[in-house]
């Protein structure tokens, strides 16, 4: 804009203020405190490494591997149906499972209508499943026609079905409990994440897009209550509270099966012929299956050693095991065919026990870490309460189903009002212990009997409310509070100590907003110097917003959001490798959903098992700081200039003032052509105000805001007083 050489003492002499190499925003101070570069607002966007703001990457579907079956599926709402019974009809066939119905006294279902009906018959038929849901068309008042496909070329002559309303089916997957991502040993090159149905489970490959695999559970098991999901060594676990464990082998071939539970059996004396070459020691032609077998990395105990070199009541660790041979290391000589007695290290006191029905577990120096909740029962599949929540207890090295109860136990909160919550194998020997109201650390836990293992109060200030929300940063934990997202730092040797002022303070208004009624569903994950945490805002009861901080410019970046009610980010996973190595959103209703390096203008999404995608616009809103020019009196607000670019990219733009306080729009739709930027110029006005804020808008393309200037001249230049 043009300008005076030189102003009189009366003139309103135009000052500018400007803004560009943006890095984050805060909500908590007041705008017109916030220093140059930091935005008050910032909604559906990124900063890259230049300080321009861009639109975030869309939310794009890579698998929905979850199906409904049209057929056999169950919709709400439905039609509440009085049971009705009703003959195959003498003129229909079974043509390709298509059966004709009719009715006596009338279907009651309407005339030319379509739904779904529950089936049953008096007689069973093969291949037909009794109480199962099926689609339907009504042809009369009196006759329908439902294709059965299992009763395809099936002789159903004279049979009866009595037809009501849907049933609740478990067998149909409605909604995903439970997901991680794992790593085959034996394929280096692929990297997978399993998602945990209600009634089945699916190996879904991120690298080289194959079909996704349905991992079966065992016959008649479902997921109903909360679940978690993890790899421990070479299986994945589904772990349910007060429930028997599930396992896999990671065999794309094989289904899940349910762990050991019930008593315990001991381990018993296996004797045989004994080779030692270089120090290996092979144990050969015992029996070593079933319950009580030796694993790698179990301790056995010498019973005698004949004449092996082999000390009796001494102790080691095995190496590896088949179903007829244990083989570990020892400093003795070679030895060729002699005798040598070994037994599994039996457990003192109390005994050992398999998994205690927990509701989670964490691999931490080759062990598995659960919460010790439950007394494992006799009978299998049997567990009660001992209510005590503020126990773990740890398994034996490299086998997470043998827990010894009398060494492996640690109680976390000293018997305080106080409840475990997670746990966190952080570096070298430290396990953190995250109560709901405290902070405490487990070390040298690393030997069979844990004789030096300790047990450390770090804080009783803060604790965490939601176990997924942990993430490790350098030598940072990041977690979700009472008070917000802190930081724990681990300094002076990596003792820990809470850092006073929460990371999220700079966007508390935000973290009120938190439902805290369902904030304990939270999940976050560290990728690419960005640490995101999905949370549920307002009044929903899922996680339907992901905060952003950006490490590299040390501010919050960015609340995300989809505009789509259904969607929920339920947990975060960091997956894949090279170049496909990105941020996952699983969402219990939908499937798997990329959130990092994607391109678009429009996310695609999948909002509901077995739905088609939808397209919804990324709503972006940038709000700037507020601007006063450095003075406490009033404005004339002149004119503002901003540069953006992207193309096709449209941006709205308005702006708020201060005492006096009013309002205006400037623009509906500023249309950058120019990936490279192009500048607008406008006028405000001359609205007279202590400050003025400007808020961004767009749901079209793609732009980036690169800078923004605007400038203003103060009034009451006379003279004279002013009164």
């Amino acid at each position: 804009m043009a300008r005076y050489d030189t102003y009189g003492a009366a003139d309103d002499q135009i000052a500018e203020d400007i803004d560009s190499n943006f890095k984050g925003f805060n909500s908590r101070s007041r705008p017109d405190s916030l220093e140059p570069g930091m935005l008050s607002k910032l909604e559906n966007s990124r900063i890259n490494l230049s300080g321009i703001v861009t639109k975030r990457p869309p939310v794009q579907i890579v698998k929905s591997p979850f199906t409904v079956d049209a057929n056999t599926q169950f919709v709400l709402p439905f039609r509440l149906i009085n049971p009705v019974t009703a003959d195959v009809s003498a003129t229909g066939d079974n043509t390709a499972g298509s059966i004709s119905l009719n009715f006596t006294s009338g279907h009651g279902l309407g005339l030319t209508s379509e739904g779904v009906i529950g089936l049953t018959t008096a007689s069973p038929l093969t291949n037909f499943t009794q109480k199962t849901n099926y689609a339907y068309t009504a042809l009369t008042a009196n006759l329908i026609v439902v294709y059965i496909p299992e009763l395809d070329g099936v002789d159903i002559g004279g049979a009866q079905f009595t037809v009501g309303g849907p049933y609740l089916a478990d067998a149909q997957v409605t909604e995903i409990k439970a997901s991680c991502n794992y790593v085959d040993p034996n394929d280096s090159n692929n990297e997978y994440i399993l998602l945990a149905g209600n009634a089945a489970a699916v190996a879904v490959e991120l690298v080289s897009g194959a079909p996704s695999t349905e991992i079966a559970y065992p016959v008649g098991n479902f997921i109903s209550g909360n679940a978690t999901a993890i790899q421990a060594f070479d299986k994945v676990y589904i772990f349910e509270d007060g429930q028997t464990p599930m396992e896999w082998d990671l065999n794309l071939s094989n289904d899940f099966t349910f762990c050991e539970s019930g008593s315990y059996t001991q381990p018993t004396l296996k004797a045989g012929n004994c080779n030692i070459i270089d120090g290996l020691v092979v144990l050969n032609g015992i029996t070593n299956t079933g319950f009580g077998a030796l694993v790698t990395g179990d301790e056995i105990v010498i019973i005698d050693g004949h004449n092996t070199g082999l000390v009796d009541g001494s102790s080691y660790q095995v190496a590896e095991s088949t179903s007829t041979t244990v083989s570990f290391y020892a400093e003795v000589d070679d030895v060729n065919n002699d005798q040598l007695d070994i037994i599994g290290r039996v457990s003192g006191g109390a005994g050992f026990i398999h998994a205690p029905g927990p509701k989670f577990g964490v691999v931490h120096q080759d062990r598995l870490v659960v919460p010790y909740e439950y007394t494992v029962d006799s009978g299998e599949n049997s567990y009660t309460p001992r209510g005590v929540t503020d126990e773990l207890l740890i398994s034996y090295p490299f086998n997470p189903e043998k827990f010894d109860t009398t060494y492996g136990t640690f109680v976390t909160a000293g018997g305080q009002n106080d409840y475990l919550v997670s746990v966190f194998s952080f570096a070298e020997d430290k396990l953190v212990i995250f109560n709901r109201k405290s902070i405490a650390v487990a070390t040298n836990i690393n030997s069979f009997n844990f004789e030096n293992a300790t047990v450390a109060n770090v804080t009783k200030e803060l604790g965490l409310v939601a176990p997924d929300s942990v993430v490790q940063v350098g030598n940072q934990i990041l977690f979700l509070s009472d008070n917000g997202v802190y930081g724990a730092s681990f300094q002076d040797l990596y003792n820990l100590r809470g850092n006073e002022i929460p990371l999220s303070s700079a966007i508390n208004p935000t973290i009120e907003n938190i439902n805290r009624n369902y904030w304990d569903k939270s999940s976050a994950v560290y990728f690419n110097n960005r640490y995101y945490i999905a949370v549920p805002l307002g009044s929903t009861t899922k996680n339907n917003a992901v905060l952003v901080y950006n490490f590299l410019n040390k501010a919050w970046e960015s609340i995300d959001t989809v505009d789509d009610e259904d969607f929920a980010y339920e947990k975060l996973i960091v997956a894949g490798s090279g170049n496909n190595r990105n941020v996952f959103a699983i969402s219990t209703s939908g499937g798997i959903h990329q959130i990092t390096n994607t391109q678009g203008a429009n996310d695609v999404i999948v909002s509901q098992v077995g739905s088609s995608g939808s397209f919804p616009q990324i709503q972006q809103e940038i709000k700037t700081r507020q601007f006063n020019l450095g003075s406490i009196d009033r404005k004339k607000w002149n004119n503002f200039e901003l540069v953006f670019g992207g193309f096709q990219a449209r941006l709205g733009l308005s702006v708020e003032f201060e005492n006096t306080d009013n309002s205006a729009v400037l623009s509906t739709g500023y249309v950058s052509e120019d990936e490279g930027g192009v500048s607008i110029r406008g006028r405000i006005g001359n609205y007279r105000a202590y400050g003025a804020q400007f808020t961004m808008t767009s749901s079209q393309g793609e732009p980036t805001l690169q800078q923004f200037k605007v400038a203003g001249a103060l009034t009451f230049n006379s003279l004279e007083n002013t009164k």
